[in-house]
């Protein structure tokens, strides 16, 4: 989105980073001969976009007005990590402040930020999130919530009979809190399909959609940030009694194997029942994977206890060492702190 408040935002070489290919090949192309990207907003795309731009020789400046880049997402210690790591690609970061408006008379000359620094600039990228595309939806009378997604059921229903609506567009409820999340991923968008095509002609009650879990991976270059359910900041905002637990190891055993890569598991664990409420992984290409394994065991309502007696299979070039796998050893320092 392109915010209406956004002094400048219309201005030549201001982009969005839309889901269209062409539109994308289109903004390659005009910023080809540019040297300095002005990247506002440090979620996932944004991230993304910078690290990639970086990659292909730009310099770039990435802007957020939260404390960390994926603030939204992480917990602040993992965001660290994850900034220490774009750093060290050579992308300047500024965060904790917010950007003011977009300077130029005709194009995007440069940036001001909401403390008057300004940072010259050939274009500027916005990442400052997405809004649910239910225009056909409103006007074809169907029931859109306060945020304008599409109002559905746990079977994918709309208001409107034989209605069925599923993806960004479609409402979602938190997995854990049940409230409106605004959660907008393929992976989710897949999840609801097949709940929807399974309850067409027949609702079936073991077929409903369960509430929506925020699972997260992205790379920077070499390395990898998964997060899946809760953060500790947000599960303690919601009011849930919850400790965390992290442990460090190595993605492979033993460590000094080519393509080792540090891995970091770290969970949030309810005090209560020790039921696991989230976990973030740091590491290398296995870390989007084992996030994916920490969604199942939040979906499945695992607890610390049963993680801990778990079996699992480990292989020197695949996996971390059994006697240290990340995820145990986070599980065994949970039961202790409980």
């Amino acid at each position: 989105i392109k915010p209406s408040w956004l002094k400048g935002k219309d201005l030549e070489g201001v982009f969005v980073i839309p889901k269209d290919k062409t539109y994308l090949d289109g903004l390659l192309e005009q910023i080809k001969d540019m040297k300095h990207i002005v990247v506002i907003g440090a979620g996932f795309i944004g991230v993304e976009v910078s690290d990639e731009l970086h990659k292909r020789g730009y310099e770039v400046t990435l802007v957020e007005k939260e404390a960390h880049i994926l603030g939204m997402a992480f917990d602040d210690d993992i965001a660290i990590e994850a900034e220490d790591v774009l750093k060290n690609q050579g992308v300047k970061l500024i965060t904790g402040v917010g950007v003011e408006s977009i300077l130029g008379q005709k194009k995007a000359e440069a940036v001001q930020l909401g403390n008057g620094t300004i940072i010259p600039c050939d274009a500027v990228i916005l990442s400052m999130g997405y809004v649910p595309n239910t225009g056909l939806a409103k006007q074809s009378g169907i029931a859109l919530n306060e945020r304008g997604f599409i109002v559905v059921d746990e079977y994918l229903r709309t208001h409107t009979k034989d209605i069925f609506a599923a993806g960004d567009c479609a409402e979602k409820r938190d997995f854990a809190t049940n409230k409106i999340s605004t959660t907008m991923l393929a992976s989710t968008a897949c999840a609801e399909a097949r709940v929807a095509a399974l309850n067409l002609y027949q609702i079936s009650t073991v077929r409903k959609f369960k509430g929506t879990i925020g699972i997260y991976s992205t790379s920077i270059n070499a390395s990898a940030f998964g997060v899946a359910g809760l953060t500790e900041t947000g599960a303690k905002k919601e009011g849930f009694n919850v400790v965390s637990a992290k442990f460090q190891g190595i993605d492979r055993h033993p460590g000094k194997l080519t393509n080792a890569h540090k891995q970091i598991v770290k969970l949030i664990i309810s005090k209560e029942c020790g039921r696991i409420l989230g976990g973030a992984v740091v590491g290398g290409t296995s870390a989007g994977e084992l996030t994916n394994v920490i969604g199942f065991i939040i979906q499945a309502g695992m607890t610390v206890n049963d993680l801990l007696v778990s079996q699992i299979g480990t292989q020197p070039m695949l996996t971390a060492s059994p006697a240290a796998y990340p995820l145990l050893k986070a599980a065994e320092i949970g039961i202790k702190l409980l």
